[in-house]
């Protein structure tokens, strides 16, 4: 079985997780900065929950259209992923 294609909805699986991963981030974030006010630089819950999430859900999404738009282009140059394993 060969690997020839892979549907860019795909990426959005990754931008989704980007997303969510960065809002748990920006989430501690909050609390760390709330229990230790000096050591951190200020950081306001509309940067930790709206805009540093949204912005890696972007960036995950983007850099994953990149990679499945590269791995098409050399798939269909003739070297896809492959399961099969030849016995010789």
């Amino acid at each position: 079985m060969k690997l020839k294609n892979i549907n860019y909805k795909s990426a959005a699986f990754f931008g989704i997780l980007t997303l969510v991963l960065s809002l748990i981030q920006g989430a501690f974030g909050l609390i760390i900065s709330a229990a230790y006010p000096g050591q951190f630089p200020a950081l306001t819950p509309v940067q930790a929950l709206v805009s540093a999430p949204l912005i890696g859900g972007f960036l995950g999404y983007f850099f994953a259209i990149i990679v499945i738009w590269i791995y098409n282009f050399v798939a269909r140059k003739g070297y896809p992923i492959s399961w099969e394993v030849d016995k010789k």
